[in-house]
């Protein structure tokens, strides 16, 4: 029985953007979202089925009068979820994450990020005098033949 193998997909860049969000508690974090590797495992009436790996990357914008009340707390690199002092964030997205890419010059593919959910523990302070955050997150994938994509456009 013969196996046919997935296909490992190219891909160039066509923009990678920052998203903002914003939480409760005044801290922002910029984030993006960049694509590692896509397999393309199958194809159906709809398009490519695909098989991604993605980047994320945040960064914590954290208030001076948050980092100011936390600086004489006990410093600790990872804080464990069910240590006491956690407490749940809400999260305004002010402009999500989003990249754009072409594959194997026949789609284009959009990554978004989404932020799920966000907690806080002010109990103890990194090394760079912020609270611990934990921030849970998924991207939503949409990929369409890119003659499609320039019809929409003009």
């Amino acid at each position: 029985m013969s196996v046919e193998l997935p296909k490992q997909a190219e891909f160039e860049v066509i923009k990678e953007e920052f998203g903002e969000y914003r939480l409760e508690d005044g801290t922002r974090i910029r984030a993006r979202v960049f694509l590692a590797d896509l397999y393309i495992i199958g194809e159906d009436a709809i398009g490519p089925q695909i098989a991604y790996q993605v980047a994320v990357a945040l960064r914590f914008i954290v208030p001076e009068e948050i980092r100011v009340k936390v600086k004489e707390k006990p410093i600790a690199d990872r804080v464990d979820p069910k240590n006491p002092g956690w407490r749940r964030l809400k999260i305004e997205c002010v402009k999500p994450a989003e990249s754009h890419y072409i594959i194997d010059d026949r789609y284009e593919l959009v990554l978004r990020l989404e932020l799920l959910g966000a907690a806080k523990n002010d109990n103890y302070r990194t090394p760079l005098y912020t609270p611990h955050y934990q921030v849970r997150w998924t991207t939503v994938a949409s990929i369409e033949p890119r003659e499609d994509r320039q019809e929409k456009s003009t």
